[in-house]
């Protein structure tokens, strides 16, 4: 018999994985509000994290983060094959009409993330509660930093204190 909680694929949604990665690419200037949401390992495709990853790494050096320019970083990381080739690149940047709505997308990704975060939390929690070789208060200090760290992990962008915001 089959184990119905290890037999389900985890949340995901490819739609708006390729939705922020196209929009990225039909309007850069779109990639701070991203980057504020988001990071390449709240991807659950691996070819997304990687092409997400060599478009902030670009951005970083200040340099252009077009088709042509992720493609040669993918080369040069010996990632282009992992991620489909320029196929696939060419299908991100067909799979929305406009970068409108990148944000959006990325709320999703950052949303189901975190759903799959709860999830492995979740089991490491049952499985140390089955287990037994920690006291009860140390299994729900232990639960409440796992989802501590998950509520922290959700927010991406950069923090400031009052302080330096008001002599900014």
């Amino acid at each position: 018999m089959s184990d119905p909680m290890t037999d389900r694929l985890p949340p995901h949604n490819r739609d708006a994985e390729r939705g922020v990665i196209g929009g990225i690419l039909r309007d850069p200037d779109v990639l701070p509000t991203v980057q504020q949401t988001i990071k390449a390992d709240n991807f659950y495709f691996d070819a997304h994290q990687k092409i997400y990853q060599a478009i902030t790494d670009l951005s970083n050096e200040n340099q252009p983060f077009d088709l042509v320019m992720i493609y040669e970083r993918l080369k040069k990381n010996k990632q282009l094959e992992d991620v489909g080739g320029n196929t696939y690149l060419a299908d991100l940047w067909d799979a929305v009409p406009t970068g409108a709505n990148a944000e959006y997308h990325a709320k999703i990704v950052r949303d189901t993330a975190m759903v799959r975060s709860l999830i492995h939390a979740g089991n490491e929690i049952l499985r140390d509660s089955f287990d037994r070789t920690q006291s009860a208060d140390e299994l729900v200090a232990q639960a409440e930093r796992k989802i501590m760290d998950i509520a922290k992990a959700g927010m991406v962008g950069e923090t400031y204190s009052l302080k330096d915001t008001l002599n900014e």
